[in-house]
This record gives structure tokens, sequence and C-alpha cells, in this order.
């Protein structure tokens, strides 16, 4: 199963509608909430991993899903439900507390999802050269030579237009 992982700056926010509310810790009982406004999302989103003590998701290489906080599994997220965001646009977050919980409006940017933003997560050679990256054989301090994707020279993530909407920060 593939993984995304946000670039440095950018958090993992899954829409409530498809995984619920309470993103901490594990993912067994998700419960969706089918009511909840399309834009509305939720920092932690569904990875592989093991939930720590912490509440948070540690990467341990088994198959068990928890929430992370900077990555999501492709799989388990299909399209737009799991997106890597982070604060901006033109106008400021307007932070309201409904029924409890409090909720960020505003716009943030958004990595797209097109598999071809983040060069270092394509683990395949043919892909790297279909997204533009550059594939290479890198030497590291195991001793074994390893396939890595490298972005070229000047390339940057791109990021969406500033997309609208809900955020229910996790906790």
């Amino acid at each position: 199963s593939h993984e995304v992982k946000c670039p440095s700056g950018f958090q993992c926010a899954s829409r409530v509608r498809d995984f619920g509310a309470d993103h901490n810790g594990g993912f067994d009982g998700v419960t969706p909430s089918p009511g909840a406004d399309a834009s509305t999302y939720e920092y932690g989103c569904p990875a592989h991993g093991t939930a720590t003590a912490g509440g948070s998701c540690e990467d341990d290489g088994s198959e068990n899903l928890c929430f992370s906080a900077d990555r999501y599994d492709v799989e388990t997220c299909g399209t737009d439900k799991c997106l890597c965001i982070r604060p901006g646009g033109q106008t400021k977050l307007e932070t309201t507390v409904k029924n409890g919980v409090v909720m960020q409006e505003g716009e943030f940017a958004v990595v797209p999802e097109d598999g071809c933003s983040l060069c270092a997560q394509i683990a395949d050679g043919a892909r790297c050269e279909d997204c533009g990256c550059s594939p290479a054989t890198r030497h590291f301090d195991d001793g074994e030579d390893h396939f890595v994707c490298e972005p070229p020279p000047a390339r940057r993530p791109a990021l969406e237009g500033g997309r609208s909407g809900h955020l229910v920060p996790a906790g």
C-alpha cells in the first residue's frame, strides 16, 4: 500500500464526513459522520502504524492503521478524503467554538494529489521519470546502493490555489 508524506510545514487532515471526529490514536471503531459538511476536515489521517501512548502514529511497518499528523494511506483515503494542508490564502483563519468543538475557518494551501509533487516518495524508476523527477542510485551508510527519486534542481512542491473549508483540530 502506498502512503503520502506531507511536506514540511503541512499537516494531514481527513474529511469528517468519511472518518468521523476525534482523530487521536487508533483507527479502530471509526464512525463516519455522513451529515458533516463536505468541506469539514480534522487534523489526523489514517496511516499504517501503531498508536503510541502519547497519541501519535508510529510507522512500525505494520498493516495496522492509526491517525497520523503528517502522512496518509492512499488506498484508505481515496480521492479528496485526506489532504496535506497549511493555513494560507488572503484571509486570516477565523476560530470559533461550536458545541464545545474549536473550529478554524478560512483558506488553506493544499498539496495536490497528483502523486508527482514529492519526488522522494516515488519508489518506481519509470514513474519517477514520468513525473519529471530524476531517478538515481545512491550509496548509503549501510554499505548498500539504493534507488532514490530526486527532484530536478529548481522543482518545489506545487500548491493548489487556496481552498476554503472548515478544520476541526483533533483533540
